[in-house]
């Protein structure tokens, strides 16, 4: 995919200077959305493959990078109607399911603790897993 718009290079810094770049905002939207696109027969490739009673890390990490993806889309809509500020609270819901996805994957024994919590609709903290990536 050939990714022409600068924001996909930008530093934090380079954005804040020049936050008014529209046009590189509207072509960035639009390579986000196509992006987003092409993953998602990627992870809609595992669709029943597990069975509802799987409890394993890998349908964790799948279901996971689910919704990661679908929060993703969410906020290229959301950052197309100008709605910035409910699309950062949508990254953020990204990147700590992402984080969680990747603890569980990591197999370590804490986390396969809190895989079977997660599968009983228990809450894991961030807070855990920026403590195990420490």
């Amino acid at each position: 995919m050939n990714l022409k718009s600068n924001i996909w290079r930008q530093t934090p810094q380079d954005a804040y200077e020049a936050p008014y770049d529209y046009a590189a905002q509207v072509q960035f939207l639009v390579e986000a959305g196509e992006m987003l696109t092409a993953v998602f027969p990627t992870l809609d490739s595992n669709t029943m493959t597990f069975h509802a009673d799987d409890r394993s890390a890998e349908k964790a990490v799948w279901m996971l990078h689910n919704d990661a993806l679908d929060a993703l889309r969410d906020a290229v809509a959301l950052l197309r109607e100008k709605k910035h500020r409910l699309a950062t609270r949508l990254f953020r819901d990204v990147v700590e399911s992402l984080d969680l996805a990747d603890y569980f994957a990591s197999g370590d024994p804490e986390a396969v603790i809190d895989l079977n919590k997660w599968y009983k609709n228990e809450i894991i903290p961030n807070k855990r897993c920026r403590d195990y990536f420490q």
